[in-house]
């Protein structure tokens, strides 16, 4: 039988009676190659029976291990986490009155206050390069750190 051809009336006969009789795929498709020199496998077998409504009764010759029953695991629950915060708490000082380029030193708060050419800088005592309250502002230090993960980049 060519590839994807036709099957003949006295195969298809023959398929439906060996079917019925509750034979698997693999018996028919030896039985009809035996008869008729045809060249079958078992998912031409299985396939003819499909295209022509005939169900396959017969059971596989190699049968399963049995299975086990599914066990299901505890589910592992994880701590919530604490909720972001959103806004930071300021403490409540009055704000120092702000200074120049010129006046700023290292002991001053470098945050820059207004329009690009009417720059002025905080002033207020540093205790890094901001004051207390633009550090706060510059830096969340309650949350997780953000470097790059390397391991991304090997992609």
């Amino acid at each position: 039988m060519a590839r994807g051809g036709a099957w003949p009336d006295a195969w298809t006969a023959r398929l439906r009676e060996l079917a019925q009789t509750g034979n698997s795929a693999s018996k028919i498709a030896a039985k009809l190659n035996q008869e008729f020199g045809a060249g079958l496998t078992r998912n031409a077998v299985i396939g003819r029976c499909q295209r022509i409504a005939q169900p396959l009764s017969g059971k596989s010759s190699r049968p399963g291990p049995p299975r086990q029953p599914y066990k299901r695991r505890p589910k592992m629950r994880r701590p919530a986490p604490p909720p972001p915060s959103n806004s930071v708490q300021l403490p409540k000082t009055p704000p120092p009155p702000p200074c120049t380029l010129l006046e700023l030193t290292q002991e001053r708060c470098r945050w820059p206050i207004g329009e690009p050419r009417e720059l002025l800088y905080c002033g207020a005592p540093a205790i890094s390069r901001y004051c207390e309250q633009h550090d706060a502002l510059a830096f969340n230090r309650n949350a997780r750190p953000h470097g790059l993960n390397i391991r991304s980049w090997r992609r």
